[in-house]
């Protein structure tokens, strides 16, 4: 048997990611009998106006900015070394991939169309999302088979990796995962080990699908592992809540950051 190392990062947040929110907030406010504030439901109305190629909102590119700037403290990409990197087609995967993993490795980065999100017919017909998910697989294989490494990072979508990898819940925005894909190189097929959470930016709000689910009472949104606890205050708070936390965390990272960073020019002086 052969291991496949793979690295899964979800995109940050969008626009249409913003108007689920809202919608899951009108249905929490529904259910406790009261009525939702009008930009509650007029962002849960425009949900009917979906758009596959939905733009990147500014706390989408701060949630960008944050996980990249959590990777360079920590050293990731040092101890983390890949050979290739794939991407969602779509602006936002693109936004993320090309923001998170430092220049010096984008020649190591490529589009593919297999990891687009999941589509409606592929909602109505599950075989088509398999066959998929196959082609993803069988690529994850040639590029073990030929590049001589084992490890591989992909920039996707949440429904899509939970589809093909599994695991105990959706995953946030700018999330970092890390799951293996063990297959027989004779048959070229495996199976995926459960995805484990690396790193999650106090930025990141949990999955549309988790949240609505929760809000209708059809199933507990259950958290991925390593989940932080202050997440769960942000989702029955308001909005100028949540972004005035989300601020101060913000805030101490990147101060941290910059500690880190004037440490080590220090060392480098002496």
């Amino acid at each position: 048997m052969k291991t496949i190392h793979v690295l899964l990062i979800r995109h940050c947040e969008t626009e249409e990611n913003v108007k689920t929110r809202h919608l899951n907030e009108t249905l929490q406010s529904l259910r406790r009998r009261r009525l939702p504030t009008w930009e509650q439901a007029s962002n849960a109305l425009l949900m009917a106006a979906y758009d596959a190629n939905s733009k990147v909102t500014d706390l989408g590119r701060r949630q960008i900015v944050d996980m990249s700037m959590t990777l360079q403290e920590v050293g990731f990409w040092k101890s983390f070394a890949f050979d290739r990197c794939a991407y969602s087609p779509l602006d936002r995967t693109k936004d993320t991939c090309l923001g998170i993993v430092p220049p010096a490795f984008h020649d190591k980065c490529q589009p593919l169309d297999l990891l687009r999100e999941i589509e409606l017919y592929e909602n109505l017909l599950p075989s088509r999302l398999q066959a998929r998910i196959h082609r993803v697989q069988q690529w994850l294989i040639d590029q073990h088979q030929h590049q001589n490494g084992d490890t591989v990072v992909l920039v996707g979508h949440s429904r899509f990796f939970h589809k093909m990898v599994g695991g105990p819940a959706y995953m946030w925005n700018c999330d970092v995962c890390q799951s293996a894909f063990v297959y027989d190189p004779l048959t070229r097929v495996g199976n995926w080990n459960t995805p484990v959470l690396l790193f999650r930016s106090p930025l990141a709000l949990a999955h549309p699908v988790d949240s609505i689910f929760a809000a209708l009472g059809l199933q507990p949104t259950v958290p991925a592992v390593g989940h932080a606890a202050h997440h769960d205050d942000d989702e029955h708070d308001s909005d100028t809540a949540r972004e005035h936390r989300r601020k101060e965390r913000e805030a101490q990272r990147h101060a941290n950051f910059r500690k880190r960073r004037e440490e080590a020019s220090a060392l480098g002086d002496t």
